[in-house]
């Protein structure tokens, strides 16, 4: 276990008392700048412990992964308008074209030699010719750029870490989360859980439209009454988990109490049903020597286990 050592500790104490001499709060913003800026005058020991610590640290928020989503939204906003000028060159493109036509249909009922009209004709031949050698240039240019819009937005599917249906994380977020996590509980030894939450086999839901509302709505709780760190997130399947990072079983224990209760106490009508919103959950501590899928697999059949018998939640052995 990677412990810090006292010359680390009494650092952070240093931090701490900077802070509260320039009269500053405890945030981790603040926390973090003076840390920075005092770890620099420290000895080189000390500021090599620091970056070996920082490395299993936690990113304050997902902000960098946003914004490489967002640029290549906007790649994907160019491209669209890209085609959006190659579709209105082509109308001023048949525009023309349709005046040149009208123009060869007056001047042929006026021809009187054979000689004119075949002039005419080959005139006709090569401004028809042009017309199709620019469609086809135009589109290669569609095939082109529709082409990296596919791209982009298959990219942007991929590296999504959101549910936008829910306003949760999604399940492949959460697992990166997760084996960051094992990492970290490897080298720091502290407790984390996983909760996996759904909604009771009781509830009377008999359409899609009552499923979303259902969905949403626990979406919409656990996140106003999760922690900042906490990583909720949507599995599928009308499934949600929660990362609980530095929380033993006890406190877990505690957080699913909390939803249930919260969670039972937001019924709402639909047409004239009621609907009790009622949940059960699973609660595992996270191990590093565990698999991902044995530790969804067995948080699952406790979130089972607690429907079974009509509890809040299940820690099971």
């Amino acid at each position: 276990m990677a412990a810090a050592s006292e010359a680390m500790n009494e650092f952070g104490l240093e931090v701490l008392r900077a802070l509260r001499r320039d009269k500053l709060p405890p945030l981790p913003e603040y926390f973090e700048l003076y840390f920075n800026e005092i770890l620099l005058t420290k000895p080189q020991d000390l500021r090599k412990e620091a970056v070996e610590l920082s490395k299993y640290g936690y990113a304050s928020d997902p902000s960098f992964q946003i914004v490489n989503l967002e640029t290549k939204l906007k790649e994907h906003s160019r491209a669209i308008k890209e085609i959006l000028n190659s579709l209105g060159n082509v109308h001023k493109q048949f525009n023309r074209s349709f005046q040149v036509f009208n123009k060869y249909v007056t001047d042929a009922s006026n021809l009187t030699s054979p000689s004119a009209a075949q002039n005419l004709t080959l005139m006709l031949k090569n401004d028809v010719s042009g017309l199709v050698n620019f469609i086809n240039t135009q589109t290669d240019s569609f095939k082109t750029i529709y082409q990296k819009s596919t791209d982009i937005l298959k990219t942007v599917e991929e590296e999504s870490i959101f549910d936008l249906v829910y306003g949760v994380f999604n399940k492949k977020y959460l697992l990166a989360q997760i084996i960051h996590e094992q990492m970290r509980i490897q080298h720091l030894g502290h407790a984390s859980t996983l909760i996996i939450i759904k909604p009771s086999k009781s509830l009377d839901i008999s359409s899609e439209k009552t499923q979303l509302i259902v969905n949403k709505t626990i979406a919409k709780i656990l996140m106003k009454n999760a922690r900042k760190s906490d990583i909720v997130s949507f599995l599928g399947n009308s499934t949600f988990a929660i990362l609980l990072r530095h929380k033993d079983i006890q406190n877990a224990s505690k957080a699913c109490e909390r939803y249930y209760e919260v969670l039972l106490g937001s019924n709402f009508f639909i047409g004239d049903k009621e609907i009790e919103l009622k949940v059960h959950s699973g609660i595992s501590t996270i191990e590093h020597s565990v698999s991902i899928e044995e530790l969804l697999d067995k948080t699952i059949e406790k979130m089972e286990q607690a429907d079974e018998n009509d509890l809040p939640f299940c820690t099971g052995a």
